[in-house]
């Protein structure tokens, strides 16, 4: 059964109150390019042709093995709940762990099913005891290989029971919740005391350091600094029913970051885990917004700003990864996050992992008529990043596309994990409940293509297309084998293929061999493209059908001497 709040998140992404008040925001910033651009090439010049009653057209596609060579993140491929066994990071977040008593696993739903509080994360009495639950899920991601980010608990108040519905009058402070404070002093020997009403951060990262080590051993990865605080009076007013302050939220954080630091110096902390675009720019509306934007513009400069400032003061860094969630806004007959695949949704999602990137690029949304310019988000927080703590990363806790069951989904998500590879982002999928049989396909051509763990490369490399809008390229090396290249060049048209030309700039070298897998049709499975693709020169070509994403392995002669 999926998650209540997975089920609940699409509503409350597009709160239509929420949205029609910050149609009246400012511009935030001016945008940034990337490093790594996607700047159009030429558009080769042939008419369209008709083959097998498709029509087809050219585009050209370059890679440039030696260029802007950089690692690909692997937690780049990370998910919340669920998808490819795989996936080398899982987030243990969501609206249910705001409110999760780390004592006894009981957790509260909010405003996603009734303001319950229950047994949802731990059906299992055994998984009720001091730390268990969360020993189980970490132990479970070790066994597959995958790191942990576990979420910290910072609104205040945790619930107390499993009782059912918090009622208005049982608001925090009540005997429906425990108290959260950071740390216990002195020090209670034997574990937490289950009867004092209270929880203490320090015990939890203790408890999980004490188990599994330290994150540099192979411990816990991260600590995130609880979830979506711009929205915690709208989707925990039990526990929350004030809107949280920008002093709350990094107050809170700061004091939690050195908390964790101090219990474990290899660890990372997320934060601030931000919903969407109202919280990015003043933390939706809070109430003490407009006397700090006289100093920064918009609550992340002003964030990144505090924790430099606290980072500077502490003699170490509070804060490795800025750390928001991205549901597109973009529309064509509906939200893209939606289930549609009307031909109009379905096009404005293939083309929505665009506005991660390209400064050309002005999606249909509420957004862009705000600011009256592209979104460009990553390179929008990079900037943000650069001007106010350098050296910061950049995480995507939660993101989404809309319709993993059906093959523009899938599109989306290989475009997108894409992006994120070549721009050191960490992302954790979201699933909003419903068949993900497309976005599994997606995180498999760059996980598993072949079936036998076959991957993409370990080291991104710049790549151009033509036309960004019907095709995206990326590319990589294989790490510590610079004859191997990985390209996966995408087809988003529906209704037009693609005769692609990939040249590879190589200089001397010769390409050796060619071997394809494919993603398209009407089943999300990938299989290996027989006949069909050619080498020319340095040139791999290939006709792209409608609706496709193709990974090539390329081998090339050995390096000049």
């Amino acid at each position: 059964m999926p998650d209540s709040g997975q089920l609940a998140i699409a509503a409350a992404r597009g709160d239509e109150p929420v949205r029609a008040r910050y149609l009246i925001l400012a511009p935030i910033l001016t945008l940034l390019p990337l490093l790594v651009s996607a700047s159009p090439l030429s558009e080769p010049p042939a008419a369209p042709v008709v083959d097998d009653g498709v029509s087809v057209r050219p585009v050209s596609l370059q890679v440039f093995p030696d260029v802007a060579v950089r690692p690909i993140n692997p937690l780049s491929y990370g998910v919340n709940e669920g998808a490819l066994e795989s996936c080398p990071l899982r987030r243990h977040g969501g609206n249910r762990f705001t409110g999760f008593n780390w004592e006894t696993s009981a957790s509260n739903a909010g405003s996603d099913y009734l303001q319950h509080s229950d047994d949802y994360l731990a059906p299992d009495e055994e998984a009720r005891g001091p730390g268990v639950l969360l020993a189980r899920r970490i132990a479970a991601d070790q066994q597959r290989g995958a790191r942990s980010l576990v979420t910290l608990q910072l609104a205040g108040y945790v619930s107390a029971d499993f009782a059912g519905t918090v009622d208005m009058e049982q608001t925090a402070p009540s005997e429906r919740w425990h108290e959260v404070l950071l740390e216990r002093s002195p020090t209670r020997a034997g574990g937490p005391d289950l009867e004092d009403g209270r929880v203490y951060l320090d015990e939890q990262v203790r408890d999980l350091v004490r188990r599994f080590g330290r994150a540099e051993d192979g411990g816990v990865l991260g600590y995130a600094l609880d979830n979506e605080p711009a929205l915690w009076s709208h989707t925990h007013p039990r526990l929350h029913p004030e809107p949280a302050s920008y002093a709350e939220v990094v107050e809170k954080g700061i004091a939690a970051a050195r908390l964790v630091t101090t219990e474990d110096p290899s660890a990372q902390v997320f934060g601030p885990v931000l919903y969407g675009w109202a919280a990015f720019h003043d933390l939706q509306g809070a109430p003490d917004a407009r006397r700090h934007r006289l100093r920064h513009p918009t609550f992340v400069d002003h964030y990144l700003a505090s924790l430099a400032e606290a980072s500077e003061q502490s003699g170490r860094r509070l804060l490795h990864r800025l750390d928001i969630h991205w549901y597109p806004e973009a529309v064509g007959d509906e939200r893209v996050v939606t289930g549609d695949t009307s031909p109009a949704t379905v096009a404005a999602r293939v083309q929505a992992p665009r506005s991660l990137w390209d400064a050309d690029y002005r999606e249909s949304s509420w957004i862009v008529d705000v600011i009256g310019e592209p979104v460009a988000l990553i390179p929008r927080m990079k900037r943000s990043i650069d001007a106010h703590f350098p050296g910061t990363g950049l995480a995507i806790t939660e993101y989404n596309f809309g319709a993993a069951g059906h093959i523009s989904g899938g599109l989306a998500q290989v475009d997108a994990l894409g992006i994120f590879g070549r721009n050191d982002v960490v992302a954790c999928y979201w699933s909003l409940g419903g068949e993900q049989a497309w976005v599994d396909a997606a995180f498999r051509l760059y996980l598993d293509f072949d079936g036998q763990g076959g991957r993409f490369g370990e080291l991104s490399v710049h790549a151009l297309s033509s036309d960004v809008e019907a095709s995206t390229v990326h590319a990589a090396r294989r790490d510590g084998d610079p004859r191997e290249l990985t390209v996966v060049a995408l087809n988003k048209s529906f209704d037009t293929a693609l005769d692609a030309d990939i040249a590879l700039s190589v200089g001397s070298r010769e390409i050796e061999s060619v071997s394809a897998w494919r993603l398209a049709g009407e089943r999300p499975v990938i299989v290996p493209v027989e006949g069909g693709v050619t080498v020319s020169g340095q040139s791999v070509r290939d006709v792209l059908p409608p609706a496709s994403a193709t990974l090539y392995v390329v081998r090339l002669s050995e390096l000049d001497v």
